[in-house]
């Protein structure tokens, strides 16, 4: 394998780093070596092979973009076919290429005569008939009598309507659509939702490939910023960024991209925990979600469609979260929910520490307006735990100041008081970039649990009115209570169980309404930019949901869903006017935005709040209400 030259090894490197990554070729001169006639093309198969591992890594697509016919190019290359989009025609031949018209198939057909009989006066010359097009192959022609030959070509063609003439390696081709490489690798790129993509060519055909992806990496700050990088294979004048001296640096440009991507993605893959092994907490005003670890990783409060204070689930690096974790090594933590509810249980060293989270809904708070949250976590065991409460308000994007209390810590200048109480921990306030975070050591004694409250709403740093336990055992019982009055099915009872009460979890209680999610930007495909918001009530899924719920006897969420929706409906110009979607107060949506400051979940971006659909026609938006 040849050695690359470092700035492109670098820009490699970078572009291995991007969320979805396109990985474009052409065929001759590339991925098989320039041969005397077309049939005796063969592909390297080093190549082939990497570019099959490439496109067998997740989030990474391959495009072999080619002259060539997309017949040909999947017969050549049998190995890409399930993975890969080949595409033929210089761009416009591959599977969405539709027939041509009988006027274009007339053209075409006349081109091929004018081929053919020039080719006849010009010994050594093939004719290729493609798809879309007819090319001149005279590589083996004698140079000196070229010239003529190819400018009665270009003369004669010219007279056949809507003719696209294109010159490469010693080839001359006449076709009857607009063939053009960088358009083909756009669409390759959309397709896939690659914000990224390399691409290697030799021919004077992939200039227009190179120029695509040049505008893209200058607008990201440089060649191979991150954003693409494209790579001229041999001499000659162009418009890549970066060039290799022949065929045999592809192996090695692929096998540099491969180990890079490979290794980029095993580390996302190790800091990223997969979005089902995070835990729900509820309080049927907002919800909380937990890492295997224990860390409040996301939290939007009071409300659940509310501005988020900890974020860490979509950005670990700059967003907030608020850790307990063992100082001694105890190994792996395991979780539950205790039956029947959302409050969860954390467990280091078989027991030895004991994390207990969840969302106080005692004293009927689930049913009142959403203004005072409390979230209690207790910490019991032996041995010493570290503590740190890192918030970070509105998505990271508002400065987050802490001062300590007595008796805990009290977040300055936002909208709505914040404190957190935890009795006994010494916190120490620490810059962390742009924001305040509060870190402590706390020694456990067996038989007295640490008890930490975090309390929006208030600032009052005095003791409850009502104990832990029995704030505790009211919760179980909000969540027991009502996942006793199911009617369950004999099959599965415990996941539909537990199905159910998810969507308990997203009602928000002091309307009615239900939310579809209790996050936003979680992406469709890891990487990619379907990262919609979704924390609020869609009148059409609501309903799904609550008719779900009706099967297994519960009548009361849907009755309120049905009040929820008549103040909606009442709130509108006219009944037709319903739109598909507004927040959990029945209120429609601003703007939809988006969060720069934020990396996304995975990096998926962009990280959105609000959500466009508020402003479309959904027609199905009134069926399943009825």
């Amino acid at each position: 394998m040849t050695r690359l030259s470092d700035p492109l090894r670098e820009a490699i490197g970078r572009l291995a780093a991007t969320p979805i990554l396109l990985v474009g070729s052409d065929f001759d001169g590339v991925v098989a070596p320039i041969a005397p006639t077309p049939d005796a093309a063969v592909a390297e198969e080093r190549i082939v092979g990497l570019l099959e591992q490439l496109a067998g890594l997740r989030s990474t697509h391959v495009a072999v973009i080619s002259g060539r016919d997309r017949e040909y190019l999947e017969s050549s290359l049998p190995v890409l076919v399930p993975s890969a989009m080949l595409i033929g025609g210089h761009g416009v031949a591959s599977a969405a290429m539709p027939e041509l018209s009988p006027d274009r198939r007339e053209a075409l057909d006349k081109l091929g005569s004018i081929l053919d009989e020039e080719a006849a006066a010009l010994e050594g010359a093939i004719v290729e008939r493609k798809s879309a097009s007819c090319a001149l192959h005279y590589r083996l022609s004698d140079p000196a009598v070229v010239g003529p030959v190819l400018e009665r070509v270009r003369a004669r063609a010219s007279r056949v309507p809507d003719t696209h003439v294109l010159d490469g390696h010693q080839v001359l081709e006449v076709g009857v659509v607009k063939p053009d490489k960088g358009d083909a690798l756009m669409r390759a790129k959309h397709w896939f939702g690659a914000q990224g993509a390399l691409f290697l060519g030799d021919d004077v055909t992939d200039e227009s490939a190179f120029e695509r992806l040049n505008d893209e990496a200058l607008a990201a700050g440089g060649f191979g910023t991150g954003g693409s990088v494209s790579v001229k294979v041999g001499p000659g004048q162009t418009a890549a960024g970066f060039r290799v001296p022949d065929q045999s640096h592809v192996a090695s440009v692929l096998a540099e991209l491969l180990d890079r991507r490979r290794e980029r993605l095993a580390e996302d893959d190790q800091r990223r925990v997969p979005i089902e092994r995070h835990a729900l907490l509820s309080d049927q005003r907002t919800v909380m979600l937990l890492d295997p670890r224990g860390s409040v990783v996301w939290g939007c409060l009071p409300r659940i469609d509310a501005p988020a204070m900890f974020s860490a689930l979509l950005d670990s690096d700059r967003s907030g979260s608020f850790d307990v974790s063992p100082e001694e090594v105890l190994g792996e933590p395991t979780q539950q929910y205790l039956p029947d509810t959302f409050v969860l249980q954390t467990s280091w060293g078989n027991g030895q520490i004991v994390l207990t989270d969840y969302l106080d809904c005692s004293g009927g708070k689930a049913f009142q307006r959403a203004g005072r949250t409390d979230l209690i976590r207790v910490v019991e065991g032996s041995g010493r735990v570290l503590l740190r409460f890192a918030p970070t308000l509105d998505f990271a994007r508002t400065r987050t100041r802490l001062t300590q209390r007595d008796g805990g810590v009290e977040i300055e200048g936002w909208l709505d008081p914040v404190a957190l109480i935890s009795p006994g921990v010494a916190w120490s306030i620490v810059e962390e970039g742009n924001h305040h975070a509060a870190t402590a050591s706390f020694d456990l004694v067996p038989g007295t649990p640490l008890v930490m409250e975090l309390r929006y709403g208030t600032a009052s740093v005095r003791p409850a009115a009502v104990s832990e336990p029995v704030r505790r055992d009211q919760t179980l019982g909000v969540w027991r209570g009502w996942a006793q009055t199911l009617n369950l099915p004999t099959f599965k009872a415990d996941l539909v169980k537990r199905s159910a009460l998810v969507l308990k979890a997203l009602c928000h209680g002091p309307t009615g309404a239900i939310a579809a999610a209790g996050t936003t930007s979680l992406p469709e495909q890891l990487g990619g930019v379907r990262n919609w918001d979704y924390r609020y009530c869609w009148p059409r899924d609501a309903a799904m949901a609550a008719s779900s719920l009706v099967r297994l006897g519960n009548t009361g969420i849907g009755l309120r869903l049905l009040d929820w929706l008549s103040e909606v409906v009442a709130s509108c110009a006219s009944p037709d006017r319903l739109r598909p979607i507004y927040d959990v107060a029945g209120r429609e949506l601003g703007q939809e935005g988006e969060i720069g400051e934020l990396r996304g979940f995975g990096a998926s971006r962009p990280v959105r709040v609000g959500n466009a659909a508020s402003n479309q026609v959904q027609l199905d938006v009134f069926g399943p209400i009825v």
